[in-house]
């Protein structure tokens, strides 16, 4: 079955209620421009939120840019699938989108609400897991110049 069927089946069994979200994660990478084009022709908003999912699982820093689009998305689940797809990227490009999110959520007060808290949390969780990665690379370099 090429990449196009494929993503045509899963989205269908999507609108037919099926968990298909896990099985576009399946498809070969050259399925994500597929999958951006079907997110953004697609009305029904499980089969949206489906797609984001699948979309951000292919952990291609490519796709930053849609996902930071989706977080002015008006479904609340597409928006959160965007902010976690950005965290997982974790590029400064995502951070970035993360932070402008959250200055336009600050901007708007009747947008304050539990998005904007998610948006500062997500940021946080960045700065840790940066400062983790830099303690870990700190130490592999200690421990290579002990060995010396």
């Amino acid at each position: 079955m090429d990449v196009a069927k494929y993503i045509a089946h899963y989205i269908e069994e999507l609108r037919q209620g099926g968990g298909a979200d896990y099985c576009l994660t399946e498809a070969a990478e050259t399925a994500v421009p597929l999958l951006v084009a079907a997110m953004k022709a697609e009305t029904e908003p499980d089969v949206r939120r489906g797609l984001v999912y699948a979309i951000w699982q292919y952990r291609l820093p490519s796709t930053a840019p849609f996902l930071a689009d989706l977080l002015e998305d008006r479904d609340d689940e597409v928006r959160q699938q965007a902010l976690d797809g950005l965290i997982t990227l974790g590029t400064p490009e995502a951070r970035r989108a993360i932070e402008a999110a959250l200055a336009r959520c600050r901007n708007r007060p009747e947008e304050q609400g539990d998005f904007a808290k998610y948006l500062a949390e997500a940021i946080e969780l960045m700065d840790e897991r940066e400062e983790f990665s830099g303690e870990i690379h700190d130490e592999g370099l200690k421990e290579r110049e002990e060995r010396k």
